[in-house]
């Protein structure tokens, strides 16, 4: 969404040149994050299916430190996950014609 544009053309024009999370002081699930998603995209009546196979050991979650991100820009405030990709979500479908 526009934060992450944001942080970019923010670090270009202050020459912050260091490696950072890009990530708010939030952690979610992979659930919460897929129901946040089908909310913000009026996708609701879709189902989330997940593969319940044993053998798979994925994460049930990805914390990252956003320490390095906040000394470099104090700052900063994000978007909400909510708002973020229904910013994204309303960007692609006002301009999928003219991709």
């Amino acid at each position: 969404s526009s934060d992450v544009a944001w942080v970019i053309k923010h670090s270009i024009d202050r020459d912050i040149n260091v490696n950072m999370n890009l990530v708010t002081d939030e952690s979610y699930t992979i659930n919460q994050i897929a129901k946040k998603a089908l909310n913000a995209c009026n996708a609701e009546d879709l189902e989330i299916k997940y593969n319940m196979d044993l053998n798979m050991d994925g994460q049930l979650r990805k914390d990252c430190s956003n320490e390095v991100l906040k000394k470099m820009i104090p700052d900063i405030t994000f978007k909400s996950l909510y708002h973020g990709i229904r910013e994204t979500y309303l960007h692609y479908t006002e301009n999928q014609k003219n991709a």
